[in-house]
């Protein structure tokens, strides 16, 4: 009764508060608030906790995402996999200019942040619009990449809370070909999302557009995955989920699934994708947070309306 009545009260608060920005230039840090609940940081600063190795300073990505409750459930410099990073955008083999270099492992090339093009916060919702450059080790910026987070309120339906955060990544090319590819055997590069360690929550469960998976996976393709565990710090269960718009290239892609607490679509996965000179490519998803077990006729639902609201506003 408590958690549903603590719910009950985050939900009346949040609709009756407006969303703000609170920007840290010490950490180098946005973060989006809901009232006085956090929902997510973008990181445009360089970031280097104590202890870990200079090769793996990095910049703009998104963490945390915290749940519902608050609770944080994305993951920064984990223990067995340092370059993780919350939600981020990287690719594991590059080549710019005939050198082969990778976001994934900050080899080479960097994305890094230039400024903020749009922020904006109301009753409804917020909006943080950055522009960032890949720059390769020489200084040579070698294409834009665009980040739009759109922060909706939260919602109930029955006895689950929601919140959906629309991510829009937009990638410009300058005056060079650039190749990208995932790890050539499983896959893996793109648009990561790493969660809490697991030795931090229990009884993680994955469940996808095809039903729930029972153990990793590589190559398969969905519309959307969750990942949906008791996570440290939570008082309820709770789940985040990725859904990839239908306008994504290659749809449905391919992912990298894993429960140690990853959710990776993997495009364009072991097949080489070369980009132009002046090429422009969007990737569009929507990051669903909810309470509870993971459903999948619900989940399914909130993908179909989701997809029915952008073609709409196309």
């Amino acid at each position: 009764m408590r958690i549903a009545w603590c719910l009950c009260a985050a939900l009346a608060l949040c609709a009756c508060r407006s969303f703000e920005f609170d920007r840290d230039e010490d950490a180098g840090t946005i973060t989006i608030r809901d009232g006085n609940m956090p929902v997510l940081t973008w990181r445009y600063g360089d970031q280097l906790p104590e202890g870990v190795p200079r090769n793996r300073k990095r910049s703009s990505y998104v963490h945390p995402i915290h749940g519902l409750d608050g609770t944080v459930l994305t993951e920064d410099f984990p223990k067995d996999h340092l370059h993780h990073r919350g939600l981020s955008l990287m690719w594991p083999a590059m080549t710019v200019d005939g050198k082969k270099c990778q976001l994934w492992h900050i080899r080479g090339i960097r994305s890094l942040f230039d400024r903020v093009l749009e922020q904006e916060a109301s009753t409804r919702g917020a909006t943080l619009t950055v522009l960032n450059h890949w720059t390769m080790s020489d200084q040579r910026r070698v294409a834009d990449e665009t980040w739009t987070l759109r922060v909706h309120p939260m919602a109930r339906i029955n006895e689950q809370a929601s919140r959906a955060i629309d991510v829009r990544i937009e990638i410009v090319l300058g005056d060079l070909p650039i190749t990208l590819q995932g790890e050539a055997k499983k896959g893996y590069g793109g648009l990561n999302l790493r969660l809490q360690f697991k030795d931090r929550c229990r009884n993680a469960a994955i469940t996808t557009s095809a039903g729930p998976l029972k153990a990793d996976s590589d190559h398969d393709r969905f519309a959307w995955a969750d990942f949906s565990a008791d996570f440290e710090g939570a008082e309820i269960r709770q789940g985040i989920a990725i859904f990839v718009s239908k306008t994504h290239p290659d749809s449905p892609p391919p992912w990298t699934l894993r429960y140690y607490g990853d959710l990776n679509v993997a495009w364009p996965g072991i097949q080489k994708r070369v980009l132009e000179p002046g090429t422009r490519i969007t990737f569009e998803y929507r990051i669903y947070l909810h309470t509870g077990a993971a459903d999948a006729a619900s989940l399914a639902e909130a993908y179909a309306t989701w997809q029915a609201e952008t073609s709409t506003s196309r």
